[in-house]
């Protein structure tokens, strides 16, 4: 299970690493990443990050425009 959880980040890793450069968000993005890839933290606080992430980066939603 894990490993199917580590793959999935570097997929979601690679997939935005150049817009989220392009966008001067990479830095942050790829800590909360490296966050969610942690074993010892809890489920709660990785869907809480998790949903964190959706709200603040524009290079995971590029075509929604914020409201």
């Amino acid at each position: 299970m894990f490993g199917m959880v580590l793959y999935s980040l570097d997929r979601l890793y690679r997939a935005v690493e150049r817009h989220a450069k392009a966008t001067g968000e990479w830095l942050c993005l790829r800590q909360d990443i490296v966050e969610l890839a942690k074993p010892g933290l809890d489920t709660a606080s990785k869907l809480i990050l998790t949903a964190r992430m959706e709200r603040v980066y524009d290079c995971l939603l590029p075509s929604l425009k914020r409201q």
